[in-house]
């Protein structure tokens, strides 16, 4: 008995070590991979009805590709399409899916996999021809019919994996990813066939077996483009549960899924218009971005204006001179007054889909007739209006209208004469230091005469348009503590008590107190990128596009191959570029710091009444501000490797 046990022993001993021994061959021998890639289907000619380029690329010593370019017969592409092939295509079969794309105006790139119809070489090792996926596509990027058109990848079956594969390693430069029929992992197709051929017992060897070369539920996780997956539910060679896995495992929030009907990849036949117009959907998603968008229609509706009452009632707006941060006289030429009252029509920018600008006339009163040209806005009917205190609609009008027609920054031009107002009421000047005018608060006569004094720089005008820095200097008496300004920059129309996130923004801001800096460093670093492309931040925020669209812009306009680390360091270069030089001139820790009155005088209207900020939590804020800067804590200047980092060494 014991001699059968040992036997029986060493019999076992023996199967498992065969069985491992067998799954080390298969998976390292590549073997599936034999068992997956179809050969042959061999034609000595092609031909095609369709305009047409053939091209074979060249990739090793005696490997060439076959590809061929279909494009549209007489109009200019609207759109190029790379198509990975199922398993068993070629450029003959595959033709019958072109038909309707080609006449929609789009162009198709596609091409035979090595060994495989007109390539040669040998097709049978997953990683050689992920590579060569790759290697092709780049080399499809350079050709002259196909630069600075939009690229589409399309995948079907197992070109779906490749395309996923694709669509990861070169995201931006695409608009979208569309796949038919694809699985989710080379193991899940291999548990399929192992339940079809009644190896059901034995699917756990599967993983084992079978390398996981192209694991498309985990690179989809990857993609931000949008994405279409389609997939039929009476699918006879990928069953609908793979797709939908593939699905599952996507980014929702810029994954569609279409559940069709019929054979496995046979979409384009039987929803011919359907599925082109998934096409087109890809294709025109950046032209129409901003169309029938909710955030759109806020701006045609309000513009900036529809900020002025969140903001007030938010306890963040500039009243007062920055006393204060509600005004509830603000809904007498908020965005809804205004519209009923003194808007006629909505205009943009050129080409801007926006339309956030307002255009009108005052109707009545003693300035009847003013035109309103793109007012108010959020910064002019607050530095002109609740900062000043200002109640009637057409006042303010009339004031924003001086303003402009005068060629005055509004902004600095409302900080200014509200330091003055608040200056007189404190006695620390009186009428003859301001030419006999009797400046005060809600009185749109002395203000309308001192918009007047500053644009011909007569009298105070001249000492006042140089700005609250300045008069206060001149002034002394304590009238720093309200002289409302960073390095020499007026603030804008963004109270701090509440927020001391627009307090980063103002304090460390490279030209002074700017709203549009960026409440951190991320976006502080996006935004010195977005001034740079010159483009507007309303088309970039509240609901625009997104880095990554940004990205994709910079990379089809300048043939780059940028990611979004790319476009976040590019702009921290330029924040610290300018960092430095301020640096130079003199500008350290000591000049990023906010008025005192957010430190010492809290609201006293609105529901955030009492807010104020507190020394010590703000100046733990900046110091860890410093940190992840990269700059030193005391003086603020970049540390020697936060420049070396950014290539920026040549300032040390």
């Amino acid at each position: 008995m014991k001699i059968i046990l040992k036997v029986l022993k060493w019999i076992a001993i023996s199967v498992f070590v065969i069985l491992v021994i067998g799954i080390i061959y298969i998976r390292f021998s590549r073997l599936t991979d034999k068992m997956i890639y179809q050969t042959g289907n061999n034609y000595e000619v092609f031909e095609s009805s369709f305009k047409h380029k053939e091209l074979y690329i060249p990739l090793e010593k005696d490997i060439k590709i076959h590809a061929v370019l279909f494009k549209p017969d007489s109009i200019k592409p609207i759109g190029t399409i790379f198509h990975h092939l199922g398993n068993g295509m070629t450029l003959i079969n595959s033709q019958k899916l072109y038909k309707p794309l080609i006449n929609n105006g789009f162009q198709i790139f596609a091409y035979e996999r090595r060994g495989f119809a007109k390539s040669t070489g040998n097709d049978d090792n997953s990683i050689i021809l992920k590579n060569d996926a790759i290697t092709i596509f780049d080399k499809f990027l350079e050709l002259k019919d196909v630069k600075n058109t939009k690229i589409i990848i399309w995948g079907q079956s197992l070109g779906g994996t490749f395309a996923t594969m694709n669509a990861v390693e070169r995201q931006s430069k695409i608009e979208g990813l569309i796949l038919e029929g694809t699985f989710s992992s080379f193991p899940d197709m291999g548990k399929v066939y192992a339940r079809l051929l009644n190896l059901e017992n034995f699917k756990w060897l599967i993983p084992l077996l079978m390398n996981n070369d192209f694991p498309a539920e985990k690179e989809i996780k990857e993609i931000n483009k949008p994405t279409i997956i389609i997939h039929s539910i009476s699918d006879d060679q990928v069953p609908f549960e793979l797709g939908k896995k593939l699905y599952d495992s996507s980014n929702k929030s810029n994954t569609e899924f279409w559940k069709i009907d019929g054979k496995h990849i046979d979409g384009m036949n039987k929803y011919e218009k359907e599925y082109v117009e998934k096409f087109m959907k890809l294709i025109n998603d950046a032209r129409i971005f901003f169309k029938d968008r909710t955030q759109t229609q806020w701006w045609r509706d309000y513009g900036t204006a529809g900020a002025l009452k969140p903001s007030s009632d938010a306890g963040s707006m500039a009243v007062k001179n920055y006393r204060e941060g509600t005004f509830p006289d603000i809904v007498n030429y908020d965005a809804e007054t205004a519209r009923k009252k003194i808007w006629k029509r909505n205009y943009a920018c050129y080409t801007c889909q926006l339309s956030c600008k307002k255009s009108g006339v005052v109707s009545e009163g003693r300035f009847k007739g003013t035109i309103v040209h793109d007012s108010p806005e959020y910064e002019t009917g607050t530095m002109l209006g609740a900062n000043l205190l200002m109640t009637n609609i057409n006042d303010v009008m009339k004031a924003i209208y001086d303003g402009d027609n005068n060629g005055l920054d509004i902004i600095s031009l409302g900080n200014t004469i509200g330091f003055l107002i608040e200056a007189h009421e404190k006695k620390l000047i009186d009428k003859d230091f301001l030419d006999g005018i009797n400046l005060k608060w809600n009185d749109i006569d002395s203000i309308l005469a001192m918009i007047d004094k500053i644009a011909k720089r007569e009298g105070i005008g001249e000492l006042a348009s140089k700005g609250v820095k300045t008069l206060s200097e001149k002034i002394g008496k304590g009238s720093d503590e309200f002289a409302m300004h960073v390095k020499g920059h007026e603030l804008a129309a963004w109270n701090v008590h509440v927020n001391s996130g627009t307090g980063i923004s103002y304090a460390t801001a490279n030209r002074g107190a700017c709203h549009l800096n960026g409440k951190n460093a991320e976006g502080q670093n996006g935004n010195a990128l977005k001034d740079s492309l010159a483009i507007c931040f309303f088309a970039t925020g509240w609901g625009g596009y997104d880095e990554q669209q940004l990205v994709d812009f910079v990379n089809a306009i300048t043939g780059s191959n940028w990611t979004k680390d790319d476009f976040f360091e590019t702009g921290e270069r330029i924040f610290n570029l300018e960092k430095m030089m301020n640096y130079r001139e003199g500008f350290t820790a000591e000049d990023d710091v906010l008025p005192e009155r957010f430190f010492k005088e809290p609201l006293t209207v609105g529901e955030k009444k009492g807010a104020v900020l507190v020394r010590k939590e703000w100046e733990q804020k900046m110091k860890d501000y410093y940190t992840e800067r990269g700059w030193d804590t005391k003086t603020s200047k970049p540390k020697d490797e936060t420049l070396k980092k950014l290539k920026l060494g040549f300032l040390i």
